[in-house]
């Protein structure tokens, strides 16, 4: 994954703009599983529900351009799905090119994220419903080569996931319930949504409506007088029971407190929106893709305006902390202590001059800030900003007691500004004590309504070296 950040960035040398090759390879792998599946689907209306959730749903919008794993991975383990299932083939069959190829993709899918072992089991699953027409041992000759392909690949990486990785994965899981909620919420409402935003509401409402019509009119069909619009081919069958499965999975294994760990589930299981849908009536399709259009475009709005978020620092606003540096520091020289990375980033693309920036981040402790030259300033202004780390952060109580003795150093009385207000904290707090979802929310109780609080006050230069031992654990970042 770093290596892939590395290369985009050696792409794009933006830190902001280098997200767009990962998010690239996203919809190109999306674009390969639309492409065959889109053919099953001969009503436009069905269609076009299947391509609002799986292209336009704010939920992968959200988490698409990140250079994280999960654009990768997600790109890659849909051009995978492709290849296994082949959803345009009737009778499809599994060759030793296409074994040799499936073993090559799920060694990378590994390589990105560990996930892939859950992928690899529904995958299986699904595989079963699919080739079930081909004889068994045949089968069994393939599914041996691929795991022969498979295992030979990431042979070097076991010893690092037992040994390194394994020892902290009890901290990525939670209780199945709260697991079940989040991922649920995440793949249904989406995160760009609050819980309680009118719209999340409602397609929770729309969703749960779809799917019990839908099985209504399965209970009540007979085989003379119904025929569905969009008919489920053993294709999209196997693709929905990979979909299942894997979100099954993924909740029992407690990880669906992130649910941006399993949005490859979007486009997988767009295709049983879409023929739920083809049971509606004309009208209530039409009402359906303009709610649809609706729920995408405020969506949208949000994650590109950075409000109403259930992902909290997604909100955060440091650039009204950089304007305020902008403004308010003089002609002298300025120091920016800061443990916040958005907001150191902000700072360092700001190329404020005169401005030092000194954050503190975990494995840099060791170091010591270097701070200008006494002779190099007439004047200074001490920043230090406290920010929002989580609840239980090591990195908390050292570094806000840092900050506390550096501003002994300020003359007079200290200022205090605050930014980035959270309007919808007070309701995120209250999170924390629903009945038992509490425990995992607990983060939520400890959610300030302004993001950043900072501390400034002119110093003397001379106290520069004084601030440097006060403050061991922040490094010059330029």
């Amino acid at each position: 994954m770093y290596l892939l950040a590395h290369a985009a960035w050696l792409v794009i040398p933006s830190y902001r703009w280098m997200n767009l090759l990962p998010c690239l390879v996203l919809y190109a792998g999306l674009a390969v599983f639309l492409f065959a599946i889109t053919p099953l689907f001969r009503e436009r209306r069905p269609l076009l529900v299947l391509l609002f959730i799986a292209t336009l749903h704010p939920e992968l919008l959200l988490w698409s351009n990140t250079f994280r794993w999960y654009s990768w991975w997600t790109g890659l383990a849909l051009i995978t799905l492709a290849v296994v299932l082949q959803p345009q083939i009737e009778m499809p069959s599994l060759g030793w090119a296409r074994s040799l190829a499936i073993g090559i993709l799920l060694a990378a899918l590994f390589y990105l994220n560990y996930i892939t072992l859950l992928f690899i089991l529904a995958l299986a699953t699904a595989m079963l419903l699919r080739y079930r027409f081909v004889a068994r041992s045949e089968l069994l000759r393939h599914a041996a080569a691929v795991v022969a392909v498979f295992g030979l690949l990431i042979a070097s990486q076991l010893h690092t996931m037992v040994v390194a990785q394994l020892h902290y994965a009890s901290a990525e899981r939670v209780r199945i319930l709260a697991s079940a909620v989040r991922l649920s919420e995440g793949l249904i409402a989406s995160e760009a949504y609050l819980p309680w935003h009118p719209l999340a509401i409602l397609v929770w409402l729309f969703f749960l409506a779809l799917g019990a019509y839908g099985m209504v009119q399965f209970a009540h069909r007979t085989e003379s007088q119904y025929r569905p619009p969009v008919e489920c081919s053993p294709a999209l069958r196997s693709i929905t029971v990979l979909g299942v499965a894997l979100f099954v999975m993924v909740v029992l294994a407690g990880l669906g407190n992130k649910p941006r760990s399993a949005i490859v589930l979007l486009p997988v299981l767009a295709p049983v929106a879409a023929i739920a849908s083809s049971r509606l009536r004309i009208r209530a399709q039409n009402a359906l893709l303009l709610f649809l259009a609706l729920w995408s475009g405020v969506g949208i709005a949000h994650i590109l305006g950075r409000y109403g978020l259930a992902k909290a620092t997604m909100d955060d606003r440091p650039e009204q902390v950089v304007r305020f540096l902008q403004h308010d520091r003089g002609s002298g020289c300025a120091i920016v202590a800061t443990y916040d990375m958005g907001l150191a980033f902000a700072l360092r693309e700001a190329h404020l001059p005169n401005v030092e920036e000194l954050s503190a981040a975990d494995g840099l402790a060791s170091q010591s800030a270097a701070l200008p030259q006494t002779a190099t300033c007439t004047s200074a202004r001490l920043y230090l900003v406290r920010s929002y780390l989580g609840t239980g952060n090591q990195w908390t109580p050292p570094v806000n007691t840092e900050e506390e003795d550096a501003a002994q150093a300020i003359e007079g009385a200290p200022q205090i500004h605050r930014f980035s207000l959270d309007p919808d904290a007070s309701r995120k707090r209250s999170l924390a004590r629903l009945p038992l979802l509490g425990r995992e929310l607990g983060d939520a109780a400890s959610l300030p309504d302004y993001r950043f609080v900072v501390t400034s006050g002119a110093i003397n230069p001379k106290l520069l070296s004084v601030i440097e031992t006060r403050l061991p654990d922040f490094v010059r970042l330029r």
